[in-house]
């Protein structure tokens, strides 16, 4: 067979399983009775997308009355100050009308905020994993009334150990095979500077690409991390031989048909055949009958049909 090298990926293999990006909680920051739930369990939502509602009370009214305060403290405090300026009212009339409009402001601000918590908003955007809402429902202030999750892009946790995390950089681009789904890419974003006390294995994490919302979380995969390329040549490992120091090496003719035996390094496997380097473009590597030939001896040899 002659040899035509090509170029070929380096792996670092591992296992892992798929993640949210995030998981997050919808707080209830006020008590009240749920009025309208406008999104189901499984949706996509935005970031500030209003989920449900609770009722408002009084808050309306207490906000009109407020908002008069406002007025009238406002106008308290420019009619002080004028008089101030013409020295017909003292500092502490100033100071006192100055302190109720601030009051006032305060006050139409708390009432503001407490409209703003009767609707339940996404706090980020992506998967409502869960919903415990119902209409009619008294919910409690600092109650979880949601989840969400991120799912785009996802998250991919591959534990790999101290002997091969040395190899793996930042960045480095992943190829992700998921049971059921088809191969994803991605790269690493980040590779945990302490061991996994349990498994002595660094946890590496790899972000995947999931516009179209097929992967889950919870999945397990098989990553490659690619952290390097190499001229190699694909061969059977039958045409492999193994010496006494666990090296590898193949049988070559040379220009004289003559046998020379060589070392080569195992690149990576790929199913049942081997990438290996170490063979030059248009060397003639022997195949069927290798086994019964020695170096030095001189051979005829044919071309397997295809090559």
């Amino acid at each position: 067979m002659e040899v035509v090298n090509e170029e070929t990926n380096i792996f670092v293999r591992a296992s892992g399983a798929t993640e949210p990006t995030f998981s997050i909680d919808v707080i209830a920051r006020r008590n009240g009775l749920v009025m309208e739930i406008l999104v189901s369990e499984g949706m996509d939502v935005l970031e500030g997308q209003i989920l449900a509602t609770l009722d408002k009370e009084n808050l309306i009214t207490d906000l009109e009355a407020a908002i008069a305060a406002e007025k009238s403290a406002k106008q308290s405090f420019d009619i002080a100050e004028k008089l101030g300026k013409q020295n017909f009212a003292s500092n502490l009339d100033l100071i006192q009308s100055e302190a109720s409009l601030k009051q006032a402001q305060a006050q139409v601000a708390s009432i503001r905020r407490q409209l703003d918590f009767t609707e339940l908003r996404a706090p980020k955007s992506g998967k409502l994993e869960t919903l415990s809402l119902e209409t009619g429902q008294f919910v409690q202030k600092d109650r979880t009334v949601a989840t969400i999750l991120g799912l785009t892009p996802m998250k991919l946790i591959a534990p790999v150990p101290q002997t091969q995390v040395g190899k793996i950089s930042v960045g480095n681009k992943v190829i992700i095979n998921i049971p059921g789904i088809q191969e994803r890419k991605g790269f690493v974003k980040k590779i945990a500077s302490a061991a996994n006390k349990a498994t002595r294995t660094f946890d590496v994490e790899i972000e995947i690409d999931n516009t179209d919302g097929s992967v889950r979380s919870g999945m397990s995969s098989e990553v490659s991390i690619i952290i390097d390329k190499a001229e190699a040549f694909l061969v059977s490992p039958a045409h492999l031989a193994i010496s006494e120091d666990g090296s590898l090496k193949v049988k070559l003719v040379d220009g004289n048909n003559v046998v020379k035996v060589v070392d080569v390094n195992l690149v990576r496997a790929s199913g049942n055949m081997a990438f290996v380097s170490g063979l030059n473009n248009g060397d003639l590597m022997l195949t069927t009958g290798q086994a019964f030939v020695s170096e030095g001896e001189e051979v005829d040899v044919e071309l397997e049909k295809g090559n």
